[in-house]
C-alpha cells in the first residue's frame, strides 16, 4: 500500500508531462514489488541492475577524494579494504541480495 501511493502520483505526474525526475534504490526485488502495486509501475520506471565496481574504479572511488585533501592510503590498506568489499559483493550474489 505504501509503495502504491508514491506510483500513483508519479503515473499522474507523467501523464501530464510535467518535469521531474525521481531516483531511487532498492533490492533487486522492488521492480516485481511495484509491477504488483500499480501493473503500470514496469513501464513507468527503469531498473537497472548496479553491481560491484571492477577494483580500478573502486580504488579510484576510495583515493581521488581523499588525495584532494593531502592524503594517501597506505598500499595495503587499499588492498584489504577492496578485498573485504568483493567478499561482500560475492556473498550478496550468493544470497541473492
Amino acid at each position: 500500500a505504501e509503495l502504491s501511493a508514491p506510483i500513483m502520483a508519479l503515473h499522474r505526474v507523467a501523464q501530464r508531462s510535467l518535469p521531474l525526475v525521481v531516483a531511487g534504490a532498492g533490492l533487486p526485488q522492488i521492480s516485481a514489488l511495484a509491477g504488483r502495486s500499480n501493473s503500470y509501475a514496469e513501464r513507468l520506471f527503469d531498473f537497472p541492475a548496479v553491481g560491484p565496481l571492477a577494483p580500478p574504479d573502486a580504488r579510484n572511488a576510495l583515493e581521488t577524494p581523499v588525495q584532494k585533501q593531502g592524503v594517501h592510503f597506505a598500499e595495503d590498506a587499499i588492498g584489504e579494504v577492496l578485498k573485504v568489499t568483493l567478499r561482500i559483493s560475492l556473498f550478496s550474489s550468493a544470497v541473492g541480495l
